[in-house]
């Protein structure tokens, strides 16, 4: 076995000693150093068959992720930051967790490790990264049978409606947000949904069409092997023709989205 590491993954490798606790499987694991107040093994048994699910839909079978979960001596906490395969995930010592959150938090970050856009030039990128999170964080745990309609329906109105339809920055064009984001926090939240929004209108597009799924593009990039933005746009060109390159860029640009059907089995109301 290469047991060799490259100096940017020793960068964001977490150390740590002490008696470690852990609740964990063959490929998903959660680990902490103290008991908090809240319990993690309900949480945790909940996320098993959702990431077995989903690393096998990536086609990704020997995929592990592991959570490290830390006691922040913050009043305001519940922050995290993610790596490949990991997360480190905060709480804090003076209460207030909540749990069903962090659910969804963690949903959403063991997804990151697969659908991948180049986003050096921060902005380009960001709509992809975390609306496609965002996607099959949702679709892929209600296709699976692990989450009801009614979870899902409620994850819709959070992630498209209050992050964008309800976000006083929707039209603000997609390199713009970089330049504001870490002052205003709505305006980070918005490439979370109108990347959702938009992602779930092009599969419409391609499912009625007859021309596949935006899985057949986003399956073939990662993290090893980053999409980038002219990849989409070939994508779109030679499956949807000109007609959805541009209607693309008027997305980027910030022009106001409205949903297609989207193919879930329920109805929403946003």
């Amino acid at each position: 076995m290469d047991k060799s590491m490259k100096i940017t993954e020793l960068g964001i490798s977490l150390f740590t000693v002490g008696k470690i606790r852990a609740v964990e499987n063959e490929s998903f694991g959660v680990y902490y150093l103290s008991e908090p107040e809240f319990e993690i093994r309900p949480i945790a048994e909940k996320l098993f068959p959702i990431f077995q699910y989903e690393k096998e839909y990536f086609n990704d079978p020997d995929a592990q992720f592991k959570v490290f979960l830390r006691r922040d001596p913050f009043v305001i906490s519940n922050g995290g930051s993610a790596c490949r395969y990991a997360f480190i995930s905060g709480y804090s010592a003076f209460g207030g967790f909540d749990p069903d959150k962090w659910f969804n938090v963690l949903i959403h970050e063991m997804t990151h490790t697969w659908p991948y856009m180049d986003d050096n030039n921060v902005g380009e990128g960001t709509w992809f990264l975390e609306g496609a999170t965002e996607y099959y964080c949702t679709w892929l745990p209600y296709i699976g049978g692990f989450l009801d309609d009614e979870f899902t329906v409620k994850c819709l109105n959070e992630k498209i409606g209050r992050r964008y339809y309800q976000n006083p920055f929707r039209e603000t064009p997609n390199m713009e947000i970089p330049k504001i984001q870490w002052k205003e926090r709505l305006a980070q939240e918005c490439p979370y949904g109108r990347g959702f929004l938009y992602l779930a209108n092009t599969e419409a597009q391609l499912r009625r069409a007859g021309k596949g799924s935006i899985d057949d593009i986003v399956k073939q990039f990662g993290w090893d092997r980053p999409m980038h933005p002219a990849d989409w746009k070939a994508f779109l060109q030679e499956r949807l023709g000109r007609e959805a390159v541009v209607q693309f860029e008027e997305m980027t640009a910030g022009k106001f989205l409205e949903p297609d059907r989207i193919f879930l089995k329920t109805d929403f109301k946003l």
